[in-house]
């Protein structure tokens, strides 16, 4: 599936990372990449992704860094994908250290848009973004 035109569009992707470092360093690539992004921080837990007051239903997309110990542990993805609002059709990018047998088949069961394994190269990030702001806009939604 071909990258969407990075000027035609104004996403807004939303990043969650137990590392404030990590989160402030995938930003400003983000801001680089995507020049017409609105980027929203989420917080350094998975909690702040799955949570009531969470504002992923903005989103057009959210990042999540995780931890091994985390990734093993999806029922977050869960707690998304069973809400009964549009916060349940959010895309997820999973990117983790985890390095198990089973952790993208784990996540994509869960419901994980696609799973990345640390260290990521950004070209790799950047082409998954793509690939699902583009699955997005074709099957008829409409980015932020």
């Amino acid at each position: 599936m071909k990258r969407p035109d990075k000027s035609a569009i104004e996403p807004t992707i939303c990043i969650a990372d137990a590392s404030e470092e990590r989160r402030h360093l995938l930003m400003q690539y983000v801001a680089i990449e995507w020049p017409n992004a609105s980027i929203t921080e989420l917080g350094d837990s998975i909690q702040a992704v799955a949570g009531e007051s969470s504002p992923i239903a903005d989103c057009d997309m959210v990042v999540v860094g995780l931890s091994a110990q985390e990734a093993s542990e999806t029922g977050w993805l869960d707690v998304i994908r069973a809400r009964a609002d549009a916060k349940s059709a959010v895309p997820v990018i999973v990117v983790t250290a985890d390095m198990g047998a089973d952790i993208r088949d784990n996540c994509m069961k869960a419901g994980a848009d696609d799973v990345l394994r640390k260290p990521v190269a950004m070209n790799e990030l950047f082409d998954c973004m793509g690939r699902v702001l583009a699955s997005k806009s074709q099957n008829g939604a409409t980015l932020a």
